[in-house]
């Protein structure tokens, strides 16, 4: 199983950079997406230009429904696999203009939600245990990581890493609370079956 991973630097005294990644198993999962989505897109061009060339006016009406449904494949497959491939997620904490991001990168776009540092009153390090059904017998395994989060009275939770480490957690979570000057705790929290 490909596990989530979590880094963090930082930029510089007043800023630290959070970015979380899926591991390179789960990223694989996306190619062929993509590489279906290429073998449809071929089709779609080769028949594009074929209908260019040699049909008529009645020949495009006709073919128009399939081209649409060809290229609405395209875009079905493309987008999953594009996503699992490519989405970079990552938290970006910055004292100096009091603002914290949340960045989700996409390679060709970028989505940033942006929260004022002050909406925040407390970073909290809780052990997240998520369980999973496990092969075939119907076994659950349990997987447990750290999770870091910045927390509000006002505000929603966001959530900054998942770290499996304890001592590594810790530390990232000191290092947010002191840059924000807010406090640091623990907390033990579950998610449901």
């Amino acid at each position: 199983m490909s596990k989530e991973v979590t880094t963090w630097r930082r930029v510089s005294p007043e800023e630290i950079h959070v970015a979380s990644s899926a591991g390179w198993l789960f990223r694989c999962l996306g190619v062929p997406f993509i590489l279906f989505a290429g073998y449809l897109f071929h089709l779609f061009v080769d028949a594009i230009y074929e209908y260019a060339l040699q049909a008529s006016v009645a020949e495009w009406l006709t073919a128009t429904p399939g081209l649409l449904i060809l290229a609405l494949l395209v875009l079905t497959f493309l987008t999953p696999g594009w996503l699992l491939t490519f989405t970079r997620v990552r938290t970006e904490l910055d004292a100096a203009r009091d603002e914290v991001r949340e960045v989700r990168d996409f390679l060709i776009y970028r989505w940033v939600n942006r929260h004022q540092s002050n909406d925040f009153n407390r970073v909290e390090i809780g052990l997240e245990e998520i369980k999973y059904r496990h092969g075939e017998s119907g076994g659950y395994r349990t997987l447990v990581s750290n999770q870091i989060s910045l927390l509000g009275d006002a505000t929603d939770r966001v959530v900054v890493g998942l770290i499996d480490n304890d001592a590594k957690a810790a530390e990232l979570g000191r290092a947010i609370a002191d840059l924000l000057r807010i406090e640091c705790r623990s907390a033990f929290t579950t998610e449901p079956d």
